[in-house]
């Protein structure tokens, strides 16, 4: 790898040109641009919260970029941004981005990047790393966005070791669509943590009605009610609404129109959602969407395999928009928009295997009904259920 003294983004501090290209998009936050919904009480939520640590996970469409975009802009100007790319899954490259960010609010000392372009870096690498910027005058804040993109388990331990040994006064924010690289438990009990999910992102009434009329969709009271209760307050499933109203869905016909099967739904949850898995696991999402709700005993029963909970699980880690329904993790459902794709799919690949599978699924029904356990957790469930869509229309009043 090469090295030279170079002035690069995000400042306008001298800072190393490595042999590989960091781009200054990289280090570009998010501008803010007429149109976008002011997500006032969250940002104030994060402009108030002193734990060290910030993590804001959902899955795609949901707004975190923007969110963290307005906190940055209201809380303060020595924000050093990083957005995540492939490239970040060479831990040289991924601590040398960060060692740029940070340069550009105040100057790292020039070693480090020598060190880094000369014995690599990893994990043991960061407590030299930290030590170098722990120096820097006042608070910084250090933004890792899109860390899904973070596969590689080196980097993310390095990720991992970064956020424990954060300098005092400092805070990182991590934005992304899986749980990032935390000892997420750990910081939990030591309320170093604060914690952002979908459910947390999700947009009020006021918040929906503002992203239709940004979008050019007039809509009352009762419109906005109906498209949140479809979207879950998905922003992105709010504008995409917005978009099949505007291509002529008569107001009347809103909730026929626009559903998972919409054209402008349907791209959107293939290209970021369906296109990043393989055959095998949109077959089982495709085929459990027949049961309105799925646990993994269900499922196993209605596919006639094996393993369905742990899969089950690991949709909901990857925020696959798949609803945990209970505190146990044993019981989800789909979102109601990708519930309605994954139907129109599975008619679309396998048509002759639709009825089987409803009488699979009404048999296995039966079957979990006459269980006692599962009879419980059916009732926690739907007092859970119940709980939750009190909190949201309180939420929304």
């Amino acid at each position: 790898m090469g090295f030279g003294l170079a002035v690069s983004a995000p400042g306008e501090q001298a800072t190393p040109r490595l042999s590989f290209d960091l781009s200054a998009s990289k280090f570009r936050r998010p501008v803010a641009r007429s149109g976008l919904v002011a997500r006032s009480a969250l940002v104030d939520r994060l402009a108030t919260a002193s734990e060290p640590i910030i993590s804001v996970v959902a899955p795609p469409g949901y707004g975190k970029t923007t969110l963290l975009g307005q906190w940055a802009t209201r809380v303060s100007s020595r924000v050093a941004w990083v957005s995540c790319d492939d490239a970040d899954n060479d831990p040289v490259v991924l601590l040398s981005a960060l060692a740029v960010a940070v340069n550009g609010i105040q100057p790292v000392d020039q070693a480090v990047f020598a060190a880094l372009v000369s014995s690599g870096a990893g994990i043991t690498f960061v407590p030299r790393f930290v030590s170098a910027i722990a120096g820097i005058d006042g608070r910084v804040v250090v933004v890792l966005d899109h860390v899904e993109a973070v596969t590689s388990n080196e980097c993310r331990d390095v990720i991992a070791e970064f956020a424990v040994r954060l300098p005092l006064g400092w805070q990182l924010v991590l934005s992304s669509r899986i749980d990032p690289p935390l000892p997420t438990a750990r910081l939990r009990a030591e309320g170093r943590l604060v914690e952002m999910v979908a459910t947390d992102l999700a947009m009020d009434s006021r918040e929906a009605s503002a992203l239709l009329k940004g979008a050019g969709v007039q809509a009352g009271a009762a419109r906005v009610e109906e498209l949140l209760q479809l979207t879950e307050g998905w922003a992105a499933g709010l504008y995409l609404a917005a978009l099949a109203t505007r291509a002529g869905a008569p107001e009347s016909e809103v909730r026929s129109r626009f559903a998972g099967d919409d054209r402008f739904i349907g791209d959107y949850l293939r290209s970021e959602l369906l296109d990043h898995l393989s055959d095998g696991e949109v077959s089982f999402m495709c085929r459990t969407s027949v049961l309105d709700r799925m646990c993994g005993p269900l499922c196993d029963a209605v596919l006639q395999r094996s393993g369905s909970g742990q899969f089950l699980e690991w949709m909901e880690r990857r925020n696959l928009l798949v609803v945990a329904l209970d505190r146990r993790r044993e019981w989800y459902r789909y979102h109601y928009l990708l519930r309605e794709l994954l139907e129109t799919e599975l008619l679309r690949r396998e048509p002759d295997l639709v009825a089987d599978l409803h009488l699979r699924a009404a048999g296995a029904r039966t079957l979990l009904r006459a269980c006692p356990r599962v009879r419980a957790a059916g009732a926690r469930t739907a007092r859970g259920e119940a709980g939750a869509g009190r909190e949201g229309r309180r939420g929304r009043a």
